[in-house]
């Protein structure tokens, strides 16, 4: 055996014949004790790094250790050293011998320098430097303070403070000087105090004299009083004061003064007014309300109500028939407005003092309402010039009121023989015309310009123009399902298109042929089963290999096919003729020279003759198999004879074009 490493030596010189199979024996070659010290070297070096895995027993300095005392040690090797105590930390004595000494708790070793202690324990210290210590308990960890400061000092609240605190008044939160809240005070007598932003100063006992208009009073009372029963008004000098012109006792409102130009006295009972003079003499009785303190605009008998400003009628409510209750502003006449109703000659503003249009609606959130009240009766606006009248809003639910015939539908309705026009950015994009066409980007369906499209209904089409050329490869019109792009119709140049990301297109089950010679009409692609037939009298069975198969391709009136034979087990009984493929997907195109050919791309494991090509008869479904007997003679028919009876045998790849 080849010594390949030092512990394999032995001590017996001549026993050590060779180093790895490197002959060093008596006699031996003297190239082989060169190649032997190279080996040697290479073997002590192993040897020094334990890459062998030899162990070393012999003495370390001065000392022979025993057999087994140093092993080869890895990083995560253990040794023992005798004469130690278990369990303890290891020290040098005086000697420099390495000794065992008591330790306390436990972890890793602590040197001078930066230790980090974990929980220590230290006693009583002969100094401590804390400049960078954190975590002293206030409560436990500092003596000589007063009641309550430890408490303060570890939540530091009013209510902390309050209990450190020995000669405190008052209770609730600490006051600082800059707007403090305090909460019933009592202030006593302060040197000074300013109350412009006080409130709540009580007038009965928080103030005294007579307070001046100019201060919010009344300037009445002691040099200035009251007249009984006289009204308060504001006199030349914009002071308060009374007197006896207008009176009112409770129940009368008198103006002693009278002119004929207006009211000289109302009377009211407990119920409300009963009556007023108008005019300094007539009475007028009210009739149509008995509610206390409820507020009038009255006329007697029919007449009008009237708001007149400058000597102008500015507004009325009517009382004649077919007007009653009509409100006129602008307008005098009102018996068309209807009962109630309401005739506005400027613009009308709803949030807005100054509106710009007929109707001018502002606010936060605007909204106009029309509501039917009935819940199935339609709803909506109504537009109208000499164009026709143009509706929009809600059918009813018989779908008659705007004319749908759809229930509840919403509307735009134009009765006008005029366009439907859709505008952005004050620029027109869109158009419905009278006959129904739908336009973008143009306004006539009589010549196509620029970037447009249209829908023409009447001539069931859809078109779309491009004004100019784009560059092979961009994209205008795009097919999306659910949100995902399907394809996309690409302009190649100004003649021809083409279709992208179209991973199918689906052409009916029924092929609907087109005589046009540049119309594609339909495509099938799927899978079909070639077998062995016999021209004559067919095959009693044959078993195919699971691995038989075919496959085609259907464009328009081309079908190409591709199959793979291979039979485990043929049956000829009484067989007869030339050996064909049968299966074919489609029946071939009868009528003169209709006949197609096809290739052999592989044949093997036929009796004899391997066949070499095929094909197609017009109007059949069968491939015909040919041969050739010398390389360079004619094709001839491949006779039933040449199949095998035998596993994995008459193997054949094919393929074939042909017409239908």
């Amino acid at each position: 055996m080849p010594r390949t490493k030092i512990s394999e030596f032995s001590s017996t010189p001549a026993n050590n014949t060779d180093i790895d199979s490197i002959n060093i024996a008596e006699g031996c070659a003297p190239s082989g004790i060169n190649d032997a010290i190279r080996e040697l070297m290479a073997q002590l070096k192993d040897f020094q790094t334990g890459a062998v895995g030899d162990s070393f027993n012999g003495p370390v300095g001065a000392t022979t250790a025993g057999t087994g005392a140093f092993t080869t040690l890895s990083a995560s090797s253990t040794t023992t050293l005798s004469g130690l105590t278990a369990s303890t930390a290891l020290a040098l004595d005086a000697s420099k011998n390495v000794v065992s000494v008591t330790n306390t708790g436990t972890g890793s070793n602590v040197l001078a320098t930066s230790p980090t202690l974990v929980t220590p324990i230290l006693g009583t210290p002969t100094s401590a430097t804390l400049t960078n210590a954190t975590g002293l308990p206030i409560a436990t960890g500092v003596s000589g303070l007063g009641t309550g400061v430890a408490t303060f000092l570890a939540t530091p609240s009013s209510a902390n403070l309050r209990s450190a605190l020995t000669d405190e008044t008052g209770t609730g939160s600490a006051v600082f000087a800059t707007s403090p809240t305090l909460v019933t005070p009592i202030l006593g007598t302060p040197t000074s105090a300013t109350l412009t932003n006080a409130t709540g100063l009580p007038l009965t006992t928080g103030v005294t004299g007579t307070l001046p208009t100019a201060n919010g009073g009344t300037n009445l009372g002691g040099a200035t009083p009251f007249t009984s029963g006289g009204v308060v008004y504001a006199s030349s000098t914009s002071a308060l004061a009374t007197g006896s012109a207008l009176t009112f006792n409770g129940s009368t409102l008198a103006i002693t003064a009278a002119t004929t130009a207006v009211a000289a006295s109302f009377t009211r009972t407990s119920t409300g007014i009963s009556s007023y003079i108008l005019n300094g003499g007539a009475t007028a009785n009210f009739t149509s309300d008995t509610s206390a303190n409820n507020a009038f605009v009255l006329t007697p008998s029919s007449n009008v109500a009237s708001i007149v400003t400058n000597g102008i009628e500015r507004m009325r409510i009517a009382s004649a028939t077919g007007g009653v209750g009509a409100v006129g502003i602008g307008y005098t006449s009102l018996t068309s407005v209807g009962d109630n109703g309401l005739a506005v000659l400027g613009n009308v503003g709803i949030g807005t003092s100054s509106p710009s249009a007929t109707l001018d609606v502002r606010g936060t959130s605007p909204e106009i309402k029309l509501v039917a009240t009935t819940g199935t009766n339609g709803v909506g606006y109504t537009v109208n010039n000499t164009g026709g009248n143009f509706y929009f809003g809600r059918d009813s639910n018989s779908g008659g009121y705007f004319g749908s015939g759809s229930a509840y539908s919403a509307v735009l309705w134009s009765t006008g023989a005029y366009p439907m026009v859709f505008a952005t950015n004050n620029t027109e994009r869109a158009r419905i015309t009278s006959a129904g066409d739908f336009l973008v980007g143009t306004t006539s369906t009589s010549v196509y310009t620029g970037n447009s499209l249209a829908y023409e209904p009447s001539g069931s089409y859809l078109v779309q123009n491009h004004a100019t050329a784009k560059a092979s490869g961009a994209a205008y019109t795009y097919f999306q399902h659910n949100g995902s792009e399907i394809g996309s119709v690409t302009q190649v140049d100004t003649t021809s298109i083409a279709l992208n990301n179209v991973s199918r297109i689906k052409f009916p089950a029924t092929q609907s042929a087109s005589s046009d010679a540049n119309t594609l009409d339909d495509y099938e692609e799927g899978t079909w089963t070639p077998t062995f037939v016999a021209s004559g009298t067919n095959f009693t069975s044959i078993t195919y290999d699971a691995s038989t198969n075919g496959n085609y391709i259907k464009i328009g009136s081309l079908v190409y096919v591709t199959g793979w034979l291979m039979t485990d087990a043929v049956t000829a009984g009484s067989a007869s003729g030339s050996l064909l493929i049968d299966g074919l997907p489609f029946t071939s195109a009868s009528g003169s020279y209709k006949e197609s050919s096809g290739s052999i791309g592989f044949s093997s494991a036929f009796t004899t003759n391997q066949p070499s090509s095929n094909f197609v008869s017009p109007n059949t479904t069968r491939l015909a198999l040919y041969y050739r007997s010398t390389s360079n003679g004619s094709s001839t028919v491949l006779p039933v004879a040449a199949l095998t009876n035998s596993a994995d045998s008459n193997q054949i790849w094919f393929s074939a074009s042909y017409r239908v």
